[in-house]
Parts: C-alpha cells; structure tokens; sequence
C-alpha cells in the first residue's frame, strides 16, 4: 500500500514539472521509491532526483542543497507579449506547470539522509558536504581529484634541465624587465615544475602561443619525451593542429629549424587516444592498459566531461604529465528551471 502512495505521490511532484528530459523523470521513478521515507518526503526526493540528473546532463557533477534551498525550480513561466511583439515583465499568475518549491536547507538534508539509510539508495547516491551525488559521478570527481593532487606536487628540475632551458628561453619570451607580469612566461614555468597544469583564457589571449613554448621547453630538457595533442572532437582536434603549426612560423629564425621541425603538431582525437568505440564505455586503454605517453596536452578542455575525464587520467601512467588547455567561460553554466 505504502509503494502505490509513493508511486502516486512521485507521479503528481513529476507532473509539475517543466523543462525536464524523460531521463530525468526516470532516474526520479526508479530511484526514488524508498522505504525509510514517507510519502511527501518521497515526492521531494523524487524532485532532488530530477534536479541532479538535470545538473548532470548540463555538465555538473552533483547537487549543492544550500543552492536550491527556499527556492522554486522547474516552473512553466508563460510570458505574455504586447502589440509591438515586446516581452512583457508580468507573468501570468497560473503557470501551466507549477514546478517544484524546494523546503529549507534542514529539511533538504534530512530528506536526504533519510533516503540514504535506504540501502539501495545508499549504494547509488552519495551525500557530502551539503551535496548530492550519484555515486557514479562522485567515483568520477574523487579519481580525477586525487589525480590532480598527485601531479601537483612541486618536482624541481636538476641542473642539466635548467642549463638546456637557459639555452632556449631568451628565444622564446622577452627577458627585459617591464611593470607588467609575463602570465605565459609563469604557465609555462609551473608546468615544468609539476605534472599538472591548466593553461586557461579567452581567444586571442595566447593559449596556443604558450602551448608551443611549453612544448620547446619540454623537450629541451628530454628530447625522447613521447607528447601527444588530443582535443575531444575532430573539429578541435583540427583547429589545435593547424594553431601550432601556424604558431611555429613566428618562432623561425628566433629558434632553429631542426628544433622547430621535433615540435608535435598532429592531434588526435581523445576518444580515438583511448580507444574509445561507438556505443559502448570500454576503452581499449585503461589503469590496467596504460598508453605509452610522458606528456598529454588536452585542448578544449571545458568540453571533455566528467566520465571522459576520469578515463583520461586512468590511462595515464603515473609519471605523465598532464596539461589542460581551454577557456573558462567557453561553456555556460546553466541555471535549474
């Protein structure tokens, strides 16, 4: 009796919504029938369903509780226009789909919780620091997390590295002392001192300027080092490839051609680096298949997800380097409802 309630209950909250997938209502549906919740209780966590699976389709990896607290989302909000075609400020009192009021932060968490003491739940969502994850997604964050942290760490070069680079980066960046700091002169310094870095900023600001030298210097201090260029779609993949090559005729007669010519220009695309086929997950490289790389460059990277992210770095092998490029504001956050 208490699952038909459930299900009656989970069917009017979904019915309010407006602007959801039909994975969202399913994720909602068939997770959301719990046996440590009430009725209204199991309507509400039907909606933190719907409103996680949405943050994770628009590239989010969890649910921040205090963000959606005491406010509506979901809601159908049909504007009216006047003569001249002009948006009107008044909305219409009744909304075709009402959307969802979510309760206050203590209410939210408690709903939560108690859904988690539900043991099928407990083993598909995780609840952490005021967020809701799926634990798909929260394996995903900590993997690339802990990844990070570990590249991070500060690794000096030795003497033989600093005397190649010296060689080198009179070539590649003005050495005159001015009032303004050098930002590409930096990147490229914290790179080479770490195995991770993110070379970020809008177009025209030099990212492609900046990966060329890193590239130089990388291989000034190992020329065996085997780099590889990878971008997430064929376009990107493309556009890194023809942004290098034309980025290394600025630097001829600065930097001599054979130097020049040892420079990788061809990138591929991730999901062919990894092996990664049509219709499925598997990866033909893998923590137990690790590509044979010291150094991957990934351009675009505000476009590579979670889940292919956490499959880059579980092919790398620990000691590659591993350098983000892209733009911060290249894709937009979007706003529930």
């Amino acid at each position: 009796m208490k699952t038909l309630l459930h299900q009656s209950a989970i069917e009017l909250t979904l019915d309010k919504l407006a602007g959801i997938e039909a994975i969202d209502k399913f994720v909602a549906k068939e997770f959301s029938q719990v046996s440590t919740l009430n009725d209204d209780e199991a309507a509400l966590w039907s909606a933190l369903l719907v409103c996680l699976s949405y943050m994770q389709r628009n590239g989010h990896s969890c649910v921040s509780l205090c963000d959606i607290a005491n406010t509506r989302y979901f809601e159908d909000k049909s504007v009216t226009q006047d003569a001249n075609g002009e948006q009107a400020s008044q909305i219409e009192e009744k909304s075709a789909k009402e959307g969802i009021m979510f309760p206050s932060l203590t209410s939210l968490i408690r709903i939560v919780k108690g859904a988690l003491e539900d043991k099928r739940a407990a083993q598909l969502f995780v609840y952490e620091h005021g967020r809701l994850y799926s634990r798909r997604y929260y394996d995903f964050e900590q993997e690339i997390a802990q990844s990070v942290v570990e590249r991070t760490l500060f690794e000096p070069l030795d003497d033989s590295a600093v005397v190649n680079l010296k060689s080198i980066w009179a070539s590649m960046f003005p050495t005159e002392t001015t009032q303004q700091q050098d930002w590409q002169q930096v990147a490229v310094a914290k790179c080479l001192v770490q195995r991770f870095g993110v070379i970020n900023g809008g177009p025209g600001t030099g990212k492609t300027y900046t990966v060329l030298r890193l590239l130089l210097a990388l291989q000034a201090i190992d020329s065996e080092l085997n780099i590889v260029l990878a971008a997430p779609t064929g376009k990107a993949q493309q556009r890194m490839t023809e942004s290098i090559l034309n980025s290394i005729e600025g630097l001829r007669g600065a930097i001599d051609d054979d130097t020049l010519a040892r420079v990788p220009t061809d990138a591929i695309t991730i999901h062919r680096l990894l092996g990664l086929r049509e219709h499925t997950v598997q990866t033909q490289y893998h923590r137990h298949r690790l590509l044979n790389i010291d150094v991957l460059i990934v351009d675009e990277a505000s476009m590579v997800d979670l889940a292919l992210m956490a499959r880059i770095v579980r092919a790398l092998p620990a000691h590659a380097k591993l350098y983000f490029i892209g733009d911060a504001d290249q894709l937009l956050s979007r706003r529930i409802g």
